[in-house]
């Protein structure tokens, strides 16, 4: 399993822009990514947070209001499906990254 995503591969796994990304590590506390060698990192740690902001986000939920329920852990209700989404992404993810090496 991989421990850390390029800000390309976590986009394509979360279903969004890596300028989406660039705009919630500016407006979301809990959600920066690692640098090495000048290039941005994400852990698996990562993928979870940005996948629970998108759902909170398709709920209805503003940024603001997604930020504050990951820093107060308050994520209950979309947790469900931000885990059978991450397993599935995940997995279709590392198929495809198989099948190109």
């Amino acid at each position: 399993m991989k421990y850390f995503f390029t800000q390309s591969e976590l986009a394509e796994l979360v279903g969004v822009s890596p300028n989406i990304l660039r705009y919630w590590e500016k407006s979301i506390s809990p959600f920066k990514p690692r640098r090495r060698r000048g290039r941005k990192l994400y852990t698996r740690q990562d993928l979870k947070r940005a996948l629970i902001i998108k759902k909170l986000l398709e709920k209805g939920y503003t940024l603001k209001a997604a930020s504050r329920m990951l820093r107060e852990n308050d994520t209950e209700e979309v947790m469900p499906e931000v885990y059978s989404t991450m397993i599935r992404e995940i997995k279709d993810f590392l198929k495809e990254l198989k099948e190109t090496v």
